[in-house]
């Protein structure tokens, strides 16, 4: 009896260790199992991680296809005109914008303020442009103004007269004809050749206002169309005196100096030099175009008053 009970004993120890080891085999069977399928999650993943990345790229490069398809969108002709003193850095900032937007044409047309105003009032322009104040006889068009810059106005002679400062009372006499030799104010004793612009030019308009005369210019006053046409004829005559925008100023004449103030830019800042003017851009809503509004905000933005500042005072 004792025999068989122990082979019992002996037959359960043995299955029990069987059983144990089974199950250790299937765990051992399964632990790879889980690790691969941890593997392929990680696999996954890393894939989708790929794909979203993918479609990240792709989206940043349709936006950046967009913005340069959008700034491709403005294409037609812009036509603006008037001041010749607006001219120079009009044209600057044209030429920056037409090669920011290749299909957009920006013609200018120097023709003086007046014109500037009236053909912008009649919509011969989309953009005109002033080198002074609106009149009060224009205020009435109900044209918006928009200051683009500011620049001042020098007295200009010929480099070898002698002369260099001269007061606004004094620039008045000679340009009414009170004086009419340069040996009144320590020159040379010869006769005082006077060069003015005609009576829409804004750089008159602001000369004449603020050495206090209008509209008694001498009777044999030379007239000149525009700035570079001043400057040219001043530069060729000894005797003779006239007056231009600042950014016309070069060795070829030279400003005088304005009871001691030279005519440069930072002393039209401070108020010291008086003589100056603001540039405007002005239209009818009407007749603008989208690309007319976006070459006036080139002009104010960054990039445009660093253009500006190269001949003028910006306005920011």
């Amino acid at each position: 009896m004792k025999r068989i009970k122990g082979l019992i004993s002996g037959f359960l120890i043995l299955t029990m260790m069987i059983t144990v080891i089974g199950c250790g085999q299937k765990n051992n069977d399964n632990t790879p199992s889980g690790s691969n399928t941890a593997v392929e999650n990680q696999d996954n993943n890393n894939d989708a991680s790929n794909d979203t990345n993918e479609q990240d790229t792709s989206e940043q490069d349709a936006n950046d296809n967009t913005t340069e398809e959008e700034a491709n969108e403005l294409s037609g002709e812009v036509k603006v005109g008037g001041s010749t003193s607006v001219e120079k850095v009009a044209k600057l900032c044209a030429e920056e914008f037409m090669a920011r937007n290749v299909n957009v044409t920006i013609n200018y047309d120097a023709t003086g303020s007046g014109s500037g105003v009236e053909n912008a009032h009649s919509g011969t322009y989309q953009v005109g442009c002033a080198s002074r104040n609106i009149k009060d006889s224009e205020k009435d068009y109900g044209l918006e103004e928009v200051v683009i810059c500011y620049d001042g106005v020098a007295p200009v002679i010929h480099p070898e007269n002698p002369v260099n400062d001269l007061s606004k009372d004094q620039l008045k006499q000679i340009f009414t004809g009170e004086v009419k030799n340069w040996k009144e104010f320590g020159g040379n004793d010869a006769p005082i050749v006077v060069f003015s612009r005609d009576d829409s030019s804004g750089t008159r308009e602001t000369f004449d206002k603020a050495c206090g005369f209008h509209g008694e210019l001498v009777n044999d006053a030379m007239i000149q169309g525009s700035n570079s046409d001043m400057q040219s004829s001043v530069a060729e005559n000894p005797n003779s005196i006239g007056y231009v925008s600042f950014a016309y100023i070069n060795d070829s004449i030279k400003p005088l100096t304005v009871s001691g103030v030279d005519a440069n830019n930072a002393n039209v800042q401070t108020g010291d030099y008086t003589i100056s003017r603001p540039f405007l851009m002005i239209y009818h809503e009407e007749n603008m175009s989208e690309e007319a509004h976006a070459y006036i905000n080139f002009i104010l933005s960054d990039a445009g008053q660093e253009i500006v500042a190269q001949k003028h005072i910006p306005v920011k």
